[in-house]
């Protein structure tokens, strides 16, 4: 589940008393459609990576953050 390529926006939230993280990994150096979206503890370890799907089955969606950045997730 690690990744090999870049690491792009993080967003933190909390649910049940925990800290969880939202992380844009790049799969593959320089291969645009291995971007994903790990579910991630406080300390950084996946837990689990995101399968989103768009009413439409887009291939890409921009999904707003709390900080007003943009999240792009690449459906698996």
């Amino acid at each position: 589940m690690g990744a090999s390529g870049n690491f792009g926006d993080q967003d933190k939230f909390n649910w049940n008393n925990q800290t969880f993280y939202l992380q844009e990994v790049q799969q593959q150096p320089r291969e645009w459609n291995s971007w994903r979206i790990l579910l991630t503890s406080a300390d950084g370890m996946p837990i689990k990576q995101l399968s989103i799907k768009t009413h439409h089955s887009s291939a890409h969606m921009p999904i707003q953050t709390s900080a007003g950045s943009a999240i792009t997730v690449n459906p698996s």
